[in-house]
């Protein structure tokens, strides 16, 4: 079986194990391991690379996420689309627990996490006007998938309401953990259902993002 991919998933083994051809891989980058090994397999005739972004055992908390790592492993294996599912807060009362959201947008309140490969001397700007709010792993994927002009695209579950919205009970880790794991095969099936509709040409600025981003280029 091919090495190579062409989608890849954030996403843990209840996302791969219903694959008959999957095989593990293991990628090193100039940025560390990534979370795992890599899962790849075949949805409907794509090549799809699956990796727990939290680790095998869920043991990398957000801040000592290796984002880094993770990207550029999925870049190496051919990447260019990828779906990332998280857990999400919620700060409006129609937005309920279960339900699913695709962000456009993100608002960045986190610091000390490495979030460009381009620490010199190349020096490089991309544009994130249109990457895609509530949660700590969206941050910095969606940057750096968009230095490595991957496509990115976020699937928040919601799984609480976040402190400050009135008349809602405080959130809980018990609580979080249920509502995720009561969704994950109804996550499991929405995954399975965008893969195939996944145009083969992209024709949106993922695939150009660092035209034009050099400094001196």
């Amino acid at each position: 079986m091919s090495t190579r991919a062409e989608i890849g998933v954030f996403g843990g083994s209840g996302f791969y194990s219903f694959l008959t051809d999957a095989t593990e891989h293991a990628v090193t980058t100039p940025y560390g391991d990534p979370s795992a090994p890599i899962v790849i397999g075949t949805v409907a005739d794509r090549r799809v690379a699956f990796l727990p972004r939290h680790g095998l055992k869920h043991e990398y908390p957000p801040h000592k996420l290796p984002s880094r790592a993770n990207l550029w492993a999925m870049n190496e294996l051919g990447v260019t689309r990828l779906l990332a599912p998280t857990a999400a807060g919620s700060l409006q009362r129609h937005v309920k627990r279960g339900d699913f959201v695709v962000c456009d947008q993100l608002v960045d309140r986190t610091s000390g996490r490495p979030s460009t490969f381009y620490d010199g001397p190349d020096t490089t700007h991309i544009s994130l006007a249109d990457p895609y709010l509530i949660n700590m792993t969206q941050y910095p994927e969606a940057a750096l998938a968009r230095e490595l002009q991957i496509c990115y695209c976020n699937i928040s579950l919601i799984t609480d309401y976040d402190i400050g919205v009135e008349g809602m009970p405080p959130v809980t880790v018990p609580e979080v953990i249920g509502v995720f794991n009561d969704n994950n095969a109804r996550l499991r099936d929405l995954l399975l259902a965008v893969i195939p509709l996944l145009p083969a040409e992209r024709a949106c600025p993922c695939a150009t993002a660092l035209d034009g981003a050099r400094v001196g280029h």
